[in-house]
């Protein structure tokens, strides 16, 4: 339950990006956000017009990584933040 609020509070923050051509009033939204660790976001139909499903949400989660070149000239690197980003169609 608390997951699906969460859900919901992000798809509330969603900002339109753009309209599609997809169909009559097909639009996108795109929202992200960085955090110090990995968030859940929403994935599943949202409820937004006349009662209807007409929304299809889902999010990944994108690791943050820095890098540096140890002395022997091998790479180390390691996850510094992560950023959420859910999409709506």
């Amino acid at each position: 339950m608390v997951r699906v609020l969460c859900g919901l509070v992000a798809l509330g923050l969603l900002m339109p990006v753009s309209a599609q051509a997809k169909g009559k009033g097909s639009q996108y939204y795109e929202w992200q956000t960085e955090s110090a660790g990995p968030m859940h976001g929403y994935s599943g139909w949202a409820g937004i017009g006349n009662g209807r499903r007409s929304l299809y949400c889902d999010y990944i989660r994108v690791p943050n990584r820095e890098c540096v070149t140890l002395k022997s000239g091998k790479e180390s690197c390691r996850v510094t933040s992560w950023t959420l980003k859910q999409t709506c169609q």
